[in-house]
């Protein structure tokens, strides 16, 4: 039935080569920790991107099997698992951010650069209502 269908953008291309850009943007996205794509690609990576982060939190082997289905580069899977944990120790969502970066010049479509947010290196626990002892 119609209401059941899971919510995803079609962006006019079947279901292999939309999983396989999406798996490449995200790649590209750890690997870079910014990139500029469409407006409407960013915003269906972003889902995929924070899932990431959260698997990497984790750490667990099955993490790290989940992402390797996902990210296409061992690399990227290795400093998605060294770097991220640490640095959104005290996040729990909204690791990445959509900023609009105007119009492309060939058919006018909406183009952003999505990036990961780099604010935690100077937070500390007390900054999100956390005590020491909660963690």
């Amino acid at each position: 039935p119609k209401h059941s269908m899971k919510i995803t953008r079609r962006f006019g291309r079947n279901v292999s080569f939309r999983r396989t850009l999406i798996k490449n943007l995200t790649t590209h996205l750890i690997r870079h920790e910014q990139i500029l794509t469409t407006l409407h690609k960013a915003k269906e990576l972003r889902r995929f991107a924070d899932r990431m982060v959260v698997l990497s939190k984790k750490g667990t082997p099955q993490a790290v099997s989940l992402a390797r289905k996902t990210i296409t580069n061992k690399d990227v899977v290795d400093k998605l698992f060294r770097e991220y944990p640490r640095r959104y120790l005290y996040r729990t969502c909204g690791f990445t951010r959509i900023r609009r970066a105007g119009f492309r010049s060939g058919d006018g479509a909406a183009m952003a650069i999505i990036e990961f947010i780099r604010d935690d290196q100077d937070m500390t626990p007390s900054d999100y209502g956390l005590k020491e002892e909660e963690l």
